[in-house]
């Protein structure tokens, strides 16, 4: 940290580098980077942190059950310290009495060193001078500020009590600002951030919550205690004298609705200025409490006089503030408010509001019990009332036992028992049933539906004498226990006069059911009696069911009003009315046309109307029947006309007149010419005439002429009329215009041979068929598709068609709801059960006939399209794909080949300084360093190769008896000095004496040498084991690691080429991901299968598994090829030609061969064919690619066609390395083949072969 010019205070971050300087000395590179702004947005986020910890611990000590003050400044002291201020209070509004607000010292918390002494007092903003406080506080925002920073009338204070910054956040409980969380800092000029804000804010606001909390606890706790009085008047006042004493307000009052008068209200408890008043009723209208009956919470915080000037009630009182809650029952009904008012502002409204919502609940409850109460009390004296005073017998009875427990006065006065006869016994015990039966049926009515009505038994008096009586009863509870109310009508007088007007009533009957005219007799509105025709002609099997029922049910609505006028008149007058047609209306709904008389008449002792009937439905079916068949000819579309015998014309209908043109007198009268010489022949006339005459209607086709001239077209009936003795007497012609109809017909047959065309050469398949799947018809191109015959198409189930019948179901539904499917892609199945991709676009033809029902389709076949899409979706994948193994491939690559270069490239520059090498061991670490990075690069470009051979198919077997064993030793030799000098130990198991097998040597040595090698790389520490046994007849090959393991997830695609388990900038392990994707190709291309078991950080084991090889007829012990060295050869010495156009490699080709050899350098094919002019060397080494227009093969083809050359040994010494390159040089005429980079012991090895062979 330092101290700028400016006296700010900077953070510098310092980076030192030893560099070189030259002429051998050093010097140190000093990097300054400035972190001030990080430093401090790092303190910011640590003392956010902290604050919002401290808000979390001081929220929770907010709502412990410790008392109020140990939790605020519990509270305060968490977000003091976290906030790092000196001085933290909670500063409560209190009225101002000169006006304003004033802010008293709640709760407070100094730091260490600092104290209240100075603030801890009750102060008004306007003395401090901050009444702009007042106002932004209020508004919700937040003030905070340096000191230096206030206006000057607001410095002072701050000055005085020493505080440098100051923060003040409002609280507020609910929509009210209570008061005011202020933190100030005395010890630095602070700019407070907006983290720190917002996280105080946050303790503001549980400060709020907690304070408004207590509040309300408080006060419900208070009015809970003072309203635990059951009795609805104490209960009411003492609420209203309890909210006075909570809230500090000047009136309170509970009010409820006037039931008769519901714009009115009475108040049920009142006070003011803490003192019960008298109760009083007011109208709702044009008073704050309309707003609030039956509707919802209102509050008038101030100014309520303005709101509502026609409130006399509010100005006498001088109310400021309102505050009504209203009441409802359970069933949310309305039923009454409650009420608080003051003269000033309302204080603490949201308080006011909660505790309305609280005891509102409880208050509707006891007004609601108060007025059940109250209709209890008056339906039982009400009852006590009815029970006592009924001329009727009433009595209850205990269901459990029968005994009576009260009768009324009716009951002595009709049955002569009295109490004392009663009290203690049963209706069994006084045997007041006559017919025991009669009880029974009471029982189980009232056991099976709790009450029974107009039960009429024979009941037995005191006296003796029986009566008929008509009881009613039901089960009713009374103290909690079921009782019977009975409650008895004596009829006897009745059922006597019933019995003899039954008596007269048959006789009447036998008369009048003899007569054929329907008689009825109505009283009261409703029938009383019907004779059997009456029944017969209303359509009903007995009289008995109309008794009893509506007159006005069996009369037609139409004549209706009309009977009633008649009921009417005969009331009035006592006179009958005369004969009327009215319709009346039978039991099925059907209609009779009557003619009806009606007269008065007593009937069983009441004014009653007997009513005659006749029957003249048929009379007015015919005349109906003449009028319609009148109205239908008049009416009728076609022309119509009556002749007589010889033709002539008695009768033409209007549509004649419209037709033709003529008009009635013009055609009356004279002979019909119907047919036209010219147009029809005289058979026609003859047979026409013939078939009429016979008593046989004629139908045909007419071409006639109108009055102007022109022809049409008619197709007539021409039947005969004929009389009783059915003897013809007039003609009727039925006769209609078809000369559209001709015409249309005409457009009609061609536009069908147009579409059959259409039908039939569509190269889509076209079809109709029903909802239900079963095809109409279907045309040629639908045969194709399917490979049915159309006859075969017609008998099937177009379900059978779809490779997923439920595909149709869903398809025939969607048209069915739509009307129409364009384009529905589905997959249909032809004869011989290949699928076609199809799109279906169909109609549902309009029809009435819900049942037939069709739909229209055409099915274009889109297999083709849909396999070319798919390909082009395989191929845009494929390049996809290609493109991320492109992207993988080079940064792996990059990776591969940059690493060992590094080394290779800054090891070759320390070389380069010898001083720095203490001894000749340093020296071979480093050598050997480049070595490895020579031997990485190298295998990566090997692999690169391997995968571009392979991928491209160009990777050439050489299949030949193989051991495996010997394979097996030669790679654990390759790869020995590796694991040695990883420090793991290999383990080799042979269980077969000599596994031979048939294969590629080089690429099954791949395979193995790849899975060894990855065993050594991803096993840290451990061991690696190759193990070799015979498993059902085959040869198992075990490459088993205790390393790292590969999950399952990556088993999926571990051999993808250039796929790792580790990638990025974060893997662990070295390589292009190409080894197992190698491993798996050349097994493949030798049909080795290779399978893997694998557990994370346990091990992985590979298991390759090889056919035995056995020879088919006697032969030689195969020789197997192996890579191993021979011991080398003598030495052998003489000129070497190289061939090289690259210095470098001249170089290198120096120092491998100058100690042996002697060596001469060309760098193309004329250099090199002047050497050989010159000298015959011992072997020619070449590159292929040199400079000039020839390449090195031009120089091999020369040496080859020259005696002089052609024994000449060649090795092709390049970089080109595929399998076909390596083919080209020895078609060429190289005696053999190198890729580079070369070992010095291969290319001596190799050389010395070639010479001793040619010498």
């Amino acid at each position: 940290e330092n101290t700028r010019q400016d006296g700010t205070r900077v953070v510098l971050k310092l980076h030192e580098v030893r560099i070189p300087l030259g002429k051998g000395e050093d010097g140190i590179l000093v990097i300054h980077r400035d972190i001030t702004e990080r430093k401090r947005i790092e303190e910011d986020l640590r003392r956010r942190d902290r604050i919002l910890s401290a808000v979390a611990e001081a929220g929770e000590m907010l709502l412990s059950a410790t008392p109020w003050e140990k939790r605020f400044n519990q509270a305060l002291e968490h977000l003091g310290k976290a906030a790092s201020a000196t001085r933290v209070a909670i500063l409560e509004n209190i009225p101002d009495p000169e006006g304003g607000w004033m802010a008293r010292h709640r709760v407070h918390w100094a730091a260490s060193g600092f104290s209240f002494q100075e603030k801890a007092q009750q102060t008004s903003f306007r003395e401090l001078g901050l009444e702009r406080w007042v106002d932004i506080l209020g508004a919700k925002k937040v003030i905070a500020a340096r000191v230096a920073d206030l206006p000057p009338q607001e410095q002072a204070f701050f000055r005085r009590i020493r505080c440098q910054s100051v923060l003040a956040i409002p609280i507020f409980t609910g929509t009210e600002w209570w008061g005011t969380l202020d933190l100030d800092d005395s010890r630095e000029e602070r700019i407070w951030t907006e983290a720190e804000i917002e996280s105080l804010t946050i303790a503001a606001d549980l400060i709020g919550s907690a304070i408004q909390q207590e509040r309300l606890t408080s006060a419900v706790t208070r009015l809970a205690e003072a309203v635990t009085i059951q009795s609805a008047a104490d209960f009411f006042q003492s609420l209203v004298t309890e909210l006075y004493n909570v809230l500090g307000c000047d009136f309170a009052f509970v009010g409820e609705l006037i039931s008769r008068e519901p714009e009115r209200v009475q108040t049920l408890a009142f006070i003011q200025d803490g003192t019960p008043a008298e109760n009083f009723t007011y109208d709702l209208k044009g008073t704050p409490c309309e707003n609030v009956e039956g509707k919802a919470y209102q509050q008038y915080t101030t100014h309520i006089q303005e709101q509502f000037p026609d409130d006399t009630l509010l100005q006498e009182m001088g109310i400021d503030s309102y505050c009504g809650m209203p009441l409802f029952s359970a069933e949310e009904q309305p039923l009454g408010i409650i009420v608080v008012m003051s003269r000033t502002p309302m204080p603490n409204p949201s308080l006011v509001e909660s505790l309305l919502k609280i005891f509102a609940v409880r208050a509707g409850a006891e007004l609601e019990r108060r007025r059940a109460m109250e209709l209890i009390t008056e339906s039982e004296e009400k009852f006590r009332l009815a029970f006592q005073t009924s001329p009727d017998a009433v009595n209850i009875n205990r269901l459990s036992d029968g005994l009576y427990v009260e009768i009324n006065e009716g009951f002595t006065q009709i049955t002569g028992y009295t109490w004392d006869d009663v009290r203690g016994k049963t209706s069994a015990d006084i045997q007041i049933w006559d017919n025991p039966e009669d009880r029974e049926r009471l029982v189980r009515a009232l056991r099976d539906k709790g009450v029974c009505a107009n039960l009429e038994a024979r009941f037995r008096f005191k006296d003796g004498t029986v009566h008929t009586g008509l009881m009613s009863a039901r089960v009713i509870q009374m103290n909690g226990e079921p009782h019977i109310l009975s409650i008895t009508r004596d009829i006897e007088d009745r059922y006597v006069q019933e019995q003899k007007i039954r008596e007269s009533e048959i006789r009447y009957r036998k008369l009048v059911d003899q007569t054929p005219v329907a008689i009825g007799i109505h009283s009261g509105g409703k029938w009383r009696f019907i004779n059997q025709e009456g029944a017969r002609l209303m359509g009903y099997d007995s009289y008995e069911e109309l008794l009893g029922t509506p007159v006005l049910n069996v009369v037609h609505p139409d004549s209706q009003k009309v009977a009633l006028e008649r009921i009417r008149y005969i009331a009035k007058t006592g006179k009958p009315v005369p004969i009327a047609e009215e319709k009346l209306l039978r039991k099925d709904g059907t209609t009779v046309y009557t003619l009806v008389t009606s007269s008065p008449i007593s009937y069983k002792g009441e004014p009653s109307f007997q009513v005659t009937a006749l029957d003249i439905t048929a009379l007015k079916e015919a005349e109906s029947e003449i009028q319609i068949l009148t109205e239908a000819v008049e009416q009728s579309p076609s022309i119509v006309m009556i002749t007589d015998l010889d033709g002539r014309i008695e009768y033409v209908n209007p549509r004649f007149r419209e037709v033709t043109g003529y008009e009635d007198d013009e055609v009356i009268g004279k002979v019909a010419r119907l047919m036209r010489k010219k147009h029809h022949t005289p058979e026609s006339y003859r047979d026409l005439w013939e078939t009429i005459t016979s008593g046989r209607a004629w139908q045909g086709e007419f071409l006639n002429k109108k009055k102007d001239g022109t022809s049409y077209w008619e197709s007539a009936t021409i039947s005969p009329v004929v009389d009783v003795e059915n003897q013809p007497r007039h003609f009727l012609l039925a006769i209609e215009d078809i000369t559209e109809k001709k015409e249309t017909q005409q457009k009609l047959l061609e536009s069908e041979a147009k579409f059959r065309s259409i039908f039939e050469e569509s190269l889509d398949t076209i079809f109709l068929s029903t909802p239900e799947a079963r095809i109409l018809d279907i045309n040629q191109a639908g045969e194709d598709l399917f490979g049915y015959s159309r006859k075969e198409l017609l008998r099937m189930n177009a379900r059978d068609l779809y490779a997923n019948p439920e595909d149709r179901d869903a398809f025939v539904d969607r048209i069915l709801a739509q009307g129409y499917v364009k384009d529905y892609q589905v997959d249909l199945r032809r004869k011989d059960g290949t699928i076609r991709t199809c799109l279906l676009t169909v109609k549902a033809l309009e029809s009435g006939d819900q049942e037939n029902r069709q739909l229209a389709g055409l099915i274009h076949d889109i297999t083709d399209r849909e396999l070319q899409r798919r390909q082009l979706e395989e191929a845009l994948e494929k390049a996809q794909e290609g493109e991320r193994v492109k992207t993988l491939f080079l940064a792996n690559m990059s990776h591969e080949i940059r690493t060992p270069l590094n080394s290779i490239l800054g090891f070759v520059d320390v070389l380069r300084r010898k001083e720095m090498f203490e001894n000749q061991q340093e020296q071979n670490e480093v050598i050997d360093i480049i070595q490895a990075s020579g031997q990485r690069l190298m295998r990566t470009v090997h692999e690169i190769l391997d995968i571009s051979q392979l991928e491209a198919g160009a990777f050439t077997l050489n299949p030949e008896p193989l051991n495996l064993n010997q394979l097996i030793k030669q790679v654990t030799k390759e790869h020995s000095s590796t694991i040695k000098m990883r420090g793991l130990e290999l383990i080799v198991l042979t269980e077969v004496r000599k596994p031979m097998i048939f294969g590629d040597m080089e690429s099954i040595l791949k395979a193995l040498s790849n899975l060894v090698d990855n065993a050594i790389k991803y096993t840290p520490s451990g061991t690696i084991q190759i193990r070799l046994k015979r498993e059902q007849g085959k040869y198992a090959v075990y490459v088993q690691d205790s390393g790292i393991g590969i999950s399952k997830d990556y088993m999926q695609r571990m051999y993808e080429a250039f796929s790792q388990e580790s990638t990025g900038f974060t893997k662990k392990y070295q390589g292009l991901g190409l080894g197992l994707s190698i491993t798996k190709r050349c097994l493949d291309l030798n049909h080795v299968p290779i399978s893997v078991e694998s557990e994370k950080e346990k091990g992985t084991t590979f298991r390759l598994e090889f056919t035995p090889w056995k020879p088919e007829t006697k032969q030689k012990k195969p020789q197997t090829r192996t890579t191993e060295l021979e011991p080398p050869p003598a030495e052998v010495y003489g000129d070497v030609l190289v061939v090289e156009d690259d210095p470098s490699s001249q170089m290198l080709m120096e120092y491998f061969l100058k100690s042996r050899y002697d060596l001469s350098y060309a760098v193309s094919v004329r250099e090199a064919l002047e050497i050989l002019q010159e000298k015959q060397p011992l072997i020619v080494l070449l590159d292929v690619s040199l400079a000039g227009d020839e390449d090195g093969l031009d120089l091999v083809r020369t040496m080859r066609s020259s005696d002089q050359w052609k024994s000449i040994p060649v090795i092709a010494l390049t970089a080109h390395a595929f399998v076909t390159d390596r083919d080209r040089c020895l078609a060429a005429g190289c005696n053999d083949y190198l890729s580079k980079p070369v070992r010095q012991s291969q290319l001596l090895e190799r050389i010395q072969e070639l010479t001793r062979t040619s010498g």
